[in-house]
């Protein structure tokens, strides 16, 4: 977790505007790669189909998942299709943690990118950037109630950043576009010294 306290700029519709205009063009091959993969199997019942699904978003998104065939077989073992067109959040923790190996794993950034490429309506984005963003909004704005740790409770995660968009008046984006601001504006403020996908 970052320590230091960054200087955040203030999140208004044509900072927000130009933030996604960036993130189409710089990430427009990936976006429209998973875009029609995840089009052309939209269900998760055949295990090669969410094979695929799987793999492209490890790789394109950097997500860390070591046992693709075994998170693949979780998530049709789940039946999640219902869950997922209704946008349930329960959903993402039923796809997030799995037991490899005798271990217990909570694969939650991967299980948001997957339930989003699937539903981008109903489910925002998790990874690092994101966290530190609202994070530091949260902290020097007070724009929602939450404390950090409840960011990793999917439906307080949603609601922080329904919270984030409210408070800034930027109810003309969809929580896709938010995604883009927040992941590219946290990439450029909290950088790393390795670089990972939205």
């Amino acid at each position: 977790m970052n320590q230091r306290t960054p200087q955040l700029p203030v999140p208004t519709e044509e900072l927000v505007q130009s933030y996604i205009q960036q993130f189409n063009q710089s990430e427009d091959v990936v976006e429209q790669a998973l875009s029609k993969l995840f089009g052309l199997f939209r269900t998760n019942t055949v295990h090669d189909e969410v094979l695929l699904k799987v793999v492209a978003l490890n790789a394109l998104y950097g997500t860390g998942i070591l046992a693709t065939r075994k998170v693949a077989e979780h998530i049709v073992s789940l039946k999640i299709d219902p869950g997922l067109g209704a946008g349930q959040t329960e959903v993402v923790h039923r796809i997030a943690r799995i037991e490899i190996a005798g271990k217990n794993r909570n694969n939650y950034s991967f299980a948001t990118k997957y339930c989003s490429w699937h539903n981008p309506i109903h489910y925002p984005i998790f990874d690092s950037f994101v966290e530190e963003m609202l994070w530091g909004y949260r902290k020097r704005d007070g724009f929602s109630s939450f404390q950090r740790q409840d960011l990793w409770q999917y439906s307080q995660l949603k609601q922080a950043i329904e919270d984030f968009r409210t408070h800034y008046g930027l109810s003309m984006f969809d929580l896709k576009d938010i995604d883009k601001f927040l992941w590219l504006a946290g990439k450029a403020i909290f950088p790393r010294e390795w670089s990972s996908q939205p």
